[in-house]
């Protein structure tokens, strides 16, 4: 991960880049912590879906009210939005607030400006586009008598047709239109002009003349975005753009050497948004794929029928609305604008699948849920378990960790938990991370400790976790005794031989079928006599390795 530390007037401004926080960050982060004082603080995460503990608990610090301090934080992935918000860590997501698809924008072309220093910028955002619908426009500056080589470097870059732009030439989707030099470029009802005409505010090819014929041209269904460079071609045009209802995007100056360009361009007061060199790729290329129709109902309940026969997830019953806005997101993310080809990917390889499961999939959990289980796991199983000189559970779809948690705070009291191992797996990897770090809101502290009293708990449940900075952390002694780690019952077989298994709330969306084979699963995983314990909505069936130990509380024994 690159931290980023920076000042803009009287702000610090910190960067997450990447998405693993590793050993050697940890000093960097320390340096970025050390420098917020009194004066507003900025941070930006990018790219993680998931942070680790210690910077969880420094978000936690400075964004408590009661440390006086100015903080934003701001995030591009809704997944570590959705983490915070549990947490309770105020933030905006960045995603959402400005580079959601806006039913108003209906994007119709794309056009890059730039001058010094934007080279790398253009190549990061064409690297990124997915075969988009729409046409593609780059200006930039370059010396007339220079040779220009944009063409062929974006080309190594991008599957889109790249081509310089000719005079006359009829302009069609899907390609990468490079302004000449020595040339003034405009398009002009769907046609390229090239003229020989002088420079305009010093510049040939200007962004001014480039944008403004765009912006006539393709009106709100516009996206110009204006990067790095000096002086202040590419800036009288804005007022014009903001009229026709073009969408302007000016990119960051606090990251840019060369930024004279965008202070004037900022200074008119004419744009849209000021995004970072990531927040710009993320907008561009997202509103670049979702522009045509991408299925049609029907082709969506047919995409879920053939998911449910080849993997036994059945979300025909869910809201095709939802689904619609995650397989949308799906693609962008993947730099998709055919559905077939998503469809295709997702049926011949079982990673693509695990991703698209990943976007579906809801994590509902809370501390001794359902507390009458745990409370015959305390009566009557606890009895089984300490006859074991070692004692291994696995709770299987583990989520975001507060069942694991809440076995480890049973058998703590029960004077078990030092010879025990808790294995806590879960498809998704992102609630793995979260359960792992060990925090939790503190709202859920109320209903965590009813649940605790009425599961039989002999103390409180704050005895085991720590209240600060508006979140609750469990005892991190409890987590010692716990695995956490990715594991795909669909995929992955036998983990270990174990006393006890927890799988709840798991089965109720797999087909018969692929139940049994995950019981077998668990038939493997299982001593003889070991105990199975499955959500309040699950059933065992007939199958022959297990026999009735608690039917309403659907707990069962291993007799094979």
């Amino acid at each position: 991960m690159s931290i980023v530390i920076s000042k803009h007037s009287n702000e610090t401004r910190i960067s997450l880049l990447g998405e693993k926080f590793l050993p050697r960050d940890v000093e960097c982060w320390q340096t970025a912590m050390g420098n917020i004082s009194v004066e507003p603080v900025s941070v930006s995460i990018y790219d993680a879906r998931v942070l680790p503990a210690v910077i969880m608990a420094d978000l936690l610090r400075i964004t408590n009210k009661r440390n006086h301090f100015q903080v934003k934080v701001k995030v591009v992935h809704r997944i570590l939005s959705g983490y915070l918000a549990r947490i309770g860590i105020p933030h905006s997501l960045i995603e959402v607030k400005n580079v959601k698809i806006s039913k108003s924008l209906n994007c119709k072309a794309i056009c890059l400006g730039g001058s010094a220093g934007s080279l790398d910028s253009i190549v990061a955002i064409i690297e990124q586009l997915p075969q988009t619908t729409v046409p593609v426009f780059v200006v930039q500056h370059i010396p007339e008598d220079t040779p220009n080589y944009l063409p062929s470097i974006l080309r190594s870059k991008t599957s889109l047709t790249v081509k310089d732009a000719e005079d006359e030439e009829k302009v069609v989707d899907s390609t990468v239109y490079i302004a000449p030099p020595a040339k003034q470029m405009r398009v002009v009802k769907g046609k390229i002009v090239l003229t020989d005409e002088p420079p305009a505010y010093f510049a040939r090819p200007s962004i001014d003349i480039l944008f403004e014929s765009l912006g006539v041209e393709y009106k709100s269904g516009l996206i110009a975005v204006l990067l790095s460079g000096y002086n202040n071609d590419g800036t009288h045009c804005l007022k014009l753009l903001q009229q026709l209802k073009s969408k302007m995007i000016i990119q960051d100056p606090i990251e840019c050497l060369e930024k004279d360009l965008l202070v004037n361009a900022i200074n008119t007061g004419n744009y849209n948004y000021i995004f970072p060199l990531p927040e710009v790729v993320s907008y561009v290329a997202r509103h670049a794929a979702l522009q045509n129709k991408l299925f049609t109902e029907k082709q969506m309940v047919t995409f879920l029928g053939e998911i449910n026969d080849k993997y036994g997830y059945d979300f025909r019953e869910y809201s095709y609305e939802s689904l619609s806005r995650l397989i949308n997101k799906e693609m962008a993310d993947k730099r998709l604008s055919n559905f077939a080809d998503l469809r295709q990917m997702v049926l011949e390889d079982y990673n693509h699948f695990e991703s698209l499961f990943l976007e579906f999939s809801v994590n509902v959990t809370s501390f001794f849920r359902n507390p009458e289980v745990y409370k015959v796991v305390r009566k009557n199983i606890v009895s089984y378990l300490a006859s074991y000189p070692h004692i291994k559970i696995w709770c299987a779809g583990c989520s975001t960790g507060e069942e694991p948690y809440s076995l480890a705070i049973l058998l703590k009291e029960e004077g078990l938990l030092e010879k025990s191992q808790i294995y806590a797996t879960d498809i998704n990897p992102f609630v793995v991370e979260q359960a792992r770090n060990g925090y939790f809101s503190q709202t859920s502290l109320d209903k965590a400790e009813e649940n605790y009293k009425n599961a039989g708990g002999k103390l409180s449940f704050g005895h085991f976790s720590t209240t600060f900075d508006g979140a609750v952390q469990i005892d991190p002694d409890l987590a010692k005794h716990i695995l956490f780690f990715q594991h795909s019952l669909l995929s992955q077989g036998v983990l270990n031989q174990f006393n006890l298994i927890f799988c709840r709330n798991v089965l109720i969306y797999f087909q018969k079928s692929l139940q049994d084979k995950v019981f077998d699963l668990f038939s493997n995983s299982l001593i003889r006599n070991g105990f199975l314990v499955l959500g309040e909505a699950e059933t065992i069936g007939n199958h022959h390795a297990f026999s009735v130990y608690d039917k309403q509380l659907k707990i069962y024994r291993h007799n094979a």
